[in-house]
């Protein structure tokens, strides 16, 4: 009875990057895959992509990738030979190399005539699309006929010259913590970057800025948590050292699960100036909120759709440190009003951003194609 059962439940295929390594598409995915809702109505089955073996090399050329990218092809072809699955969900790359390698496996599910979701972490169809012809041939023709899935509405414009029919938005989401500890009173206010150490997510920004508000006599710690990316945790630490900052900045490196939130539940403010030309929807905004931090970050990607400027936390369109050092002085001179964003971040984390919403909202969006003809 079991077998028939499975026989007659729709079959789907999970074609995603799964931690290790740990980075925000990686985590979502597995949030994805692992949905109860989807687990408890269809047949699943994973193929996880596995060409990254560190943070460091995602996005970017190795002969181990071009070495596994056959096999892989062959893996997939023989699976959806043998599982026949009624619908392939990709954690699809919109743009660098990845693309390539994807646009070839999403033809080949869609010469199966599979309905095929492209679930897309990041930005980059828009300006890659455009640069030759053929280009954009290429793209319309891995686009047609599929059903993207992109983390905000405004993201959705950087498809909309290649795909022409119906798209769905999936806002992010991460675990609640039940047991988060009580946010500490402090003498100094204090700031945490979170994020791996990338320089376009804005790790020397803050690092100026911070010693910008030690010239200036301002009272202050702050905390570095994440690990090596294009800057090195090293690197991090000689930088306060020249700068005599080893009394205000603490570098954690990277931090885990309850360590991560007592970190965050350590500060008042989440800095995050990411200026990353594929930034899209950062899961570490979400955490900040959840502990009612109040966000200090920029207009990049999706990021003015969950923080609102002067609501729920501040943004900042420069990529100057002065002007970072400035606004993060004025709002120390309003405790208040901090205190107040840092508030209705929280709510507004709790109203939106749960997995008990995003898991219903992807069982919605699964339902919705498979009963489309």
């Amino acid at each position: 009875m079991d077998n028939i059962f499975l026989f007659i439940m729709k079959k789907i295929l999970f074609i995603v990057q799964l931690p290790p390594p740990i980075h925000g598409a990686s985590l979502v995915n597995s949030y994805v895959v692992n949905n109860p809702f989807i687990r408890e109505n269809f047949f699943c089955k994973v193929l996880p992509l596995q060409f990254a073996n560190s943070v460091a090399n995602i996005g970017k050329f190795s002969v181990r990738k071009i070495l596994l990218t056959p096999v892989f092809t062959a893996r997939l072809i023989w699976t959806l030979f043998i599982f026949r699955p009624t619908l392939v969900y990709y954690n699809f790359a919109p743009s660098g190399p990845a693309f390539y390698r994807d646009a070839l496996y999403a033809l080949i599910i869609k010469a199966f005539g599979i309905k095929l979701v492209l679930h897309l972490h990041g930005r980059g169809v828009a300006e890659n699309s455009s640069k030759r012809r053929w280009k954009t041939w290429l793209y319309k023709q891995v686009f047609k006929n599929t059903f993207p899935i992109c983390l905000a509405e405004r993201l959705s414009s950087d498809f909309r010259n290649v795909h022409f029919g119906k798209y769905y938005v999936l806002t992010n989401a991460v675990p609640l913590q039940l047991n988060l500890p009580r946010k500490k009173d402090h003498s100094y206010p204090t700031f945490i970057f979170l994020s791996n150490l990338y320089k376009s997510k804005g790790i020397l920004t803050f690092l100026e800025s911070m010693k910008i508000l030690k010239q200036s006599g301002i009272g202050f710690n702050a905390l570095i948590v994440g690990n090596n990316g294009d800057f090195t945790i090293e690197e991090a630490r000689k930088f306060i050292n020249t700068n005599n900052l080893g009394d205000h900045i603490s570098v954690m490196g990277p931090l885990y699960d309850s360590e991560k939130f007592d970190a965050l539940c350590s500060a008042d403010y989440f800095v995050f100036p990411s200026f990353y030309v594929n930034e899209a929807f950062p899961l570490t905004i979400l955490e900040a909120m959840q502990c009612g931090l109040v966000t200090v970050s920029t207009f990049t990607g999706a990021i003015p759709d969950i923080i609102e400027d002067g609501r729920n936390g501040k943004l900042c369109g420069s990529t100057d440190p002065q002007d970072w050092a400035d606004l993060l002085e004025n709002m120390i001179d309003d405790p208040e009003a901090a205190k107040r964003m840092g508030e209705t971040a929280r709510r507004d984390f709790h109203e939106k951003y749960t997995f008990e919403i995003f898991d219903k909202n992807v069982f919605t969006i699964i339902h919705d194609i498979l009963n489309k003809q």
